[in-house]
């Protein structure tokens, strides 16, 4: 039980870490302000959205299962836990410790998925921001 619990941490550690990674990045482009760096925002966006259209379908199948499951755990898990446990029933906890188990996963990935799209607003927003300080009369400083 252990080595599952440490090998999620690690997996929703690592995915914590490169979301920071990408942040640091995008205020770096932001500051930039040259044209290379909006072509770059540009690119980041495209291949960001076409990742998370590639990935809408299973993100949604996530969503539902999430669903499924904390219906079904309020209707029946609380109560047969007990039972299962006074009853010794070992096959029907490993069961529910596997759907627990698919659900944190499932869980992460639609937060992974969140965060990709709040990346892309914020990256939309920095592109939007710039183009209409372009046309701007008055530059205004930071």
């Amino acid at each position: 039980m252990s080595q599952q619990i440490d090998s999620f941490c690690e997996k929703l550690h690592g995915k914590l870490n490169e979301m920071d990674y990408r942040l640091q990045q995008l205020k770096a482009s932001a500051k930039a302000g040259s044209e290379k760096a909006r072509q770059n925002l540009h690119s980041q966006a495209e291949k960001l959205r076409a990742n998370l259209d590639a990935d809408r379908a299973s993100i949604e199948a996530a969503k539902i299962r999430m669903k499924d499951w904390a219906a079904g755990k309020k209707a029946t898990f609380d109560e047969k836990v007990a039972q299962w446990k006074a009853q010794r029933k070992q096959e029907q906890l490993k069961r529910r410790a596997e759907a627990a188990d698919e659900y944190a996963s499932d869980a992460v990935a639609v937060a992974v998925a969140a965060v990709d799209d709040a990346y892309e607003a914020a990256i939309e927003a920095i592109i939007a921001r710039g183009n209409a300080d372009e046309v701007s009369p008055v530059k205004l400083s930071a």
